[in-house]
């Protein structure tokens, strides 16, 4: 009886550490993304002045020039609301099918869920704080700060799916920043060299 208490109890220590990786490996692609598309300094719109009208774009670009050092150096970090949860439609309709990307064909989803989202060990940035934060709880703060000069809008992240070999993943991001300010994209990513490569396609920009 002793024998088979403790085979149990190795078997149920295994299992939990097998899904403590399980969801890191799952969340993998998206920190990686956070930390290469997010989490960098020059993502910070308030280090250029409104871009010129296209009558001056011949002479001055399509980029508002960037300000002053002494003017950069005063800014507080901006601050990006990551949603901690990655969700899940009841009903997934990829935005396309791109080629090697055949496999969103199969996902065959049993209803909502979701998984959570760890940006703790994602290294900081000086000029960018990102922030862990529920939606939920997000919309009870939002009239408070999204005139702040620091407020830098909401990110969330949903239907994550991974090919069979693990090489290739599909997600979508929305944004929120305000009212009639986000928009929706796709994210076919790719790992090749030992990193992450992502395209991304605009679905719906308000």
């Amino acid at each position: 009886m002793r024998i088979i208490e403790c085979t149990f109890l190795i078997l149920v220590l295994l299992n939990a550490c097998n899904t403590d990786v399980s969801k890191q490996v799952e969340q993998e692609v998206i920190l990686d993304y956070i930390e290469a598309r997010i989490a960098q300094n020059g993502n910070d719109p308030r280090l250029s002045y409104p871009p010129p009208p296209p009558e001056l774009w011949d002479s001055l670009g399509k980029s508002g020039r960037r300000k002053p050092d002494s003017v950069i150096a005063k800014l507080k970090p901006l601050q990006i609301y990551i949603n901690r949860t990655i969700k899940y439609d009841s009903v997934f309709e990829p935005f396309e099918v791109e080629p090697g990307y055949e496999f969103l064909n199969d996902v065959n989803n049993t209803g909502p869920r979701q998984v959570n989202l760890d940006i703790s060990e994602i290294p900081a940035v000086t000029r960018i704080d990102l922030k862990s934060i529920d939606r939920d709880d997000f919309f009870e703060i939002y009239e408070s700060i999204r005139l702040d000069d620091e407020y830098g809008g909401l990110i969330s992240f949903k239907n994550l799916y991974y090919s069979e070999n693990g090489n290739r993943a599909y997600f979508e991001i929305v944004v929120f920043v305000a009212g009639l300010d986000g928009s929706v994209r796709a994210v076919y990513a790719e790992f090749i060299g030992g990193e992450w490569e992502f395209k991304i396609i605009p679905i719906s920009i308000s």
